[in-house]
């Protein structure tokens, strides 16, 4: 403790008694100053350092699981098991590929995380257990409990195995086909749909006077992303006949 003076003794300009004071009564408060979680004191010997626990950040590199703490199983939908990954990178420059492993904190993070980019197809194409990385994000409801999400489209194959065939034959019937397909909306047990796209129309005068049209396959995945293009298919429009 810095001792305040208590009377103005002979020889103590009184100006630098008053700020000695001040002084006294700053270091006071600050030896008394303490912080709450999520953030932490430090001792780093000459000094104190403030720092945030790491299990309280607003974001973290996590790896896709297929099972949770406690081995409740894997979701089926857009939800996801998520661990909290380090990176593992030391000494390095930062041109660096990064490396990672799981974080040994006894808090790390192990949580259900909601793949934004799958909500409205509740599906679960991202691989599980296949060292596929995501930065997750961390909000809170109403409660408050803490709720995890993060956003990939993924760069695996998309998953197509029984898309919804809406591909009338192309010289099919003069009805307009009233099928609809929707993301949020799909037919059970069906995972994408599949349509005929007229792209383009020939006729040569000088060839077998056959107007023909081409088309292609497309295949779109649960999500409504394009799959699959199939290569152009020639079909007859109409033939030329003996005018009358």
């Amino acid at each position: 403790m810095i001792k305040p003076f208590k009377t103005k003794r002979a020889g103590i300009d009184p100006l630098l008694a008053r700020e000695w004071n001040r002084l006294a009564k700053e270091v006071e408060r600050l030896s008394k100053f303490s912080v709450a979680p999520p953030l932490s004191m430090v001792d780093m010997g000459n000094s104190v350092m403030l720092t945030i626990d790491p299990a309280a950040k607003g974001f973290f590199l996590g790896e896709l699981v297929d099972d949770g703490p406690g081995a409740p199983g894997n979701y089926t939908d857009q939800r996801y098991w998520v661990k909290e990954q380090k990176i593992t990178n030391t000494g390095e420059a930062d041109t660096t590929d990064l490396t990672y492993d799981d974080e040994d904190r006894n808090d790390a993070l192990w949580v259900t995380a909601t793949n934004l980019a799958e909500v409205l197809s509740e599906t679960h194409f991202l691989p599980d257990n296949d060292d596929f990385q995501v930065v997750v994000f961390r909000t809170w409801d109403q409660t408050p409990i803490a709720r995890y999400y993060f956003y990939s489209l993924g760069d695996v194959e998309l998953g197509v195995t029984d898309a919804h065939d809406m591909s009338p034959t192309p010289e099919g019937t003069e009805t307009a086909d009233t099928g609809t397909w929707a993301r949020d909306n799909q037919p059970a047990n069906k995972d994408g749909v599949d349509i005929k796209v007229h792209t383009r129309s020939v006729y040569n005068d000088a060839g077998n006077e056959i107007l023909y049209g081409f088309y292609r396959e497309c295949t779109f995945d649960a999500t409504g992303r394009l799959s699959a293009l199939s290569v152009e298919t020639r079909y007859t429009i109409d033939t030329a006949g003996a005018c009358p």
